[in-house]
């Protein structure tokens, strides 16, 4: 096991990038680069965890982009209608957890639904509360959109990882 994939240091690493990215914007895209580099330097598999980085962080701002779209997100530094660089990194930070830190849950996708739906939901709510975004609806029907959108999107990171994992060993073994 390299020493991104221990779970503490996986779990506290990404908290670290969620608040820097929360409180620092796109000033903390440098740091999360290089934390996300070292993240792949130190895993036993980064090739099969780059492509689950890339592939769930690039779904999971598509989302985020899709809502920034239909009006539900309005970010500070918008450009293009698109949400800002931070959080494209922050999905590649977070996707790094899902081979690691959070792949217990991908045993249990009825509890990996509910935990995404509150958790995932909860983190706008609390980056609105910190200035990182405003919420056009208020929070609580913020929160009741995000419920459901979480709540299938987490278990399909999750089952998307597995399918990377697996066609990648199918392919090099």
């Amino acid at each position: 096991m390299g020493w991104s994939e221990r779970f503490w240091v996986n779990a506290i690493g990404f908290q670290a990038v969620w608040w820097g990215s929360i409180l620092l914007g796109d000033t903390a895209a440098f740091a999360v680069l290089a934390l996300l580099a070292l993240h792949l330097a130190f895993h036993s598999q980064p090739i099969v965890e780059a492509r689950v980085v890339i592939a769930s962080g690039v779904v999971g701002f598509s989302v985020d982009s899709l809502l920034t779209v239909a009006g539900v997100f309005t970010f500070p530094s918008l450009i293009l209608s698109l949400p800002p660089i931070w959080l494209l990194l922050l999905w590649f930070a977070f996707s790094a957890t899902l081979r690691n830190s959070l792949s217990v849950l991908r045993k249990y996708r009825v509890l990996a639904s509910v935990l995404g739906a509150v958790a995932g939901a909860s983190t706008y709510i609390a980056a609105a509360k910190l200035g990182a975004v405003e919420l056009s609806f208020g929070y609580l029907a913020t929160f009741l959109l995000l419920l459901p959108v979480w709540a299938v999107l987490f278990p399909c990171l999750l089952v998307l990882t597995e399918k990377l994992e697996e066609s990648y060993v199918s392919h090099h073994h």
